[in-house]
């Protein structure tokens, strides 16, 4: 991980340490020593996200396969229930 910088060390020190994470560093604020935050470049952070997103889509296919229900057959009976309301 990145170097560890604390809350009070780090406000005077913001934009140096922006410019470090620009750079491709990674930086965790602490607050008495304990890790609140971290600063990770913006596209890593996306790159994060998407493999997030990605890995809960594989988790509910798996899921919607153990129940032996379809997503078109989701879909059909939503859609029927809202036609009943």
């Amino acid at each position: 991980m990145g170097k560890s910088v604390g809350i009070r060390e780090a406000i005077p020190q913001f934009t140096r340490l922006l410019k470090e994470v620009e750079r491709g560093e990674e930086i965790i604020i602490t607050r008495r020593g304990v890790p609140v935050a971290l600063i990770v470049p913006f596209e890593r952070a996306e790159s994060v996200k998407r493999k997030l997103a990605y890995l809960r889509t594989v988790e509910l296919s798996a899921k919607l396969q153990d129940l032996a229900v379809d997503a078109q057959t989701l879909v059909k009976e939503a859609r029927e229930d809202l036609e009943a309301r």
